[in-house]
């Protein structure tokens, strides 16, 4: 009784994989000499193996026989904790492995409302062509909230509008442009240019307050001294175009949401006179010491290509385009 005690005492002491691995392949094979060349060691370095493990659990765990090596009580108290602690130890290195080899594991990317609406889906998309195994989550936030995620490794990618923190490197992706959208059967669309003035006329859809899009469009009206007849505020780019779409209003639209809808002709631009061309740039942010983890490296490169596959994402001038 003494020595089972010290035995369960002193189990957790003794769970070293290679004595383990020792014990079961003597127990099963019977013999030293068998399970030495089951594993492909000597048979001191084997012995070796058993007696520090006896020693840690303060038990014996064989009997020395004629017959060979037999369990004590102690040995079979052993055999089932052994196996699953061996059992559990191998299915973790493999699900370390597919995690490693991007088979497996999880993937956060936290994007701008806008970026979520225009960019992510194709993103996706792709993505999951060479990772279908993993689980991907996206958030969508404030630039503020983005940025603290990432920053606190709760998120591996964010998507932003240009933005500087000095815990974060910054990549430049794309450029984009905020367009004057109507629906192409509105008065404005006949019209070459119409002076800002004429927005004083017109119902104005305003979307995510707060956000830089939203400041953009207020400082237009600002320089020009110009209240809409009626303003629509919602909460995201996809709505706002959907009711530019219904005809409800027009709306400073981010061109990469934009720019099927035109070509479909579900969409059309409204030219501004003498308004200069709001240009933004959007960036990926991660951690100052980036992942080198498989799928984090494929969705750099999937970033890096977002002009090929997002009409309306244009590429950066070449100074540009290198790391913050």
């Amino acid at each position: 009784m003494t020595a089972m005690i010290g035995f369960i005492d002193h189990m957790e002491e003794a769970m070293d994989l290679p004595r383990l691995e020792a014990f079961l392949a003597v127990a099963r094979q019977g013999s030293m000499r068998a399970a030495a060349l089951t594993l492909h060691v000597g048979e001191p370095a084997l012995s070796a193996r058993i007696a520090r493990l006896e020693e840690e659990l303060g038990a014996r765990v064989f009997d020395r026989t004629k017959r060979g090596m037999l369990l004590t009580p102690a040995g079979r108290a052993l055999v089932p904790h052994a196996e699953r602690t061996l059992e559990a130890a191998s299915a973790g290195q493999l699900a370390v492995r597919h995690v490693e080899q991007g088979d497996e594991g999880e993937l956060v990317i936290a994007a701008a409302s806008a970026i979520n609406a225009s960019v992510v889906p194709e993103l996706v998309a792709r993505f999951r062509r060479f990772h279908p195994g993993v689980h991907l989550f996206v958030h969508t936030g404030t630039t503020e909230r983005i940025v603290e995620l990432v920053a606190l490794g709760r998120a591996q990618v964010g998507l932003v509008r240009e933005w500087r923190d000095p815990r974060l490197m910054v990549t430049p992706l794309y450029d984009e442009v905020l367009m004057l959208m109507a629906r192409p059967e509105h008065p404005f669309v006949g019209e070459a240019h119409i002076a800002l003035s004429r927005l004083g006329d017109a119902t104005l859809i305003l979307f995510d307050r707060g956000a830089d899009d939203y400041e953009a469009t207020q400082a237009l009206l600002r320089v020009a001294s110009v209240s809409p007849y009626s303003v629509i505020e919602v909460d995201s780019v996809d709505t706002a175009r959907r009711l530019v779409e219904r005809g409800l209003g027009v709306s400073l639209l981010p061109s990469t949401a934009v720019v099927a809808d035109i070509e479909a002709g579900r969409l059309a631009q409204v030219r501004l006179d003498g308004a200069r061309t709001i240009r933004r740039r959007i960036v990926a942010l991660e951690r100052s010491s980036p992942a080198t983890w498989a799928p984090v490296t494929t969705l750099r490169g999937l970033l890096s290509e977002v002009p090929t596959f997002v009409p309306g994402a244009m590429s950066l001038p070449e100074a540009a385009s290198q790391k913050a």
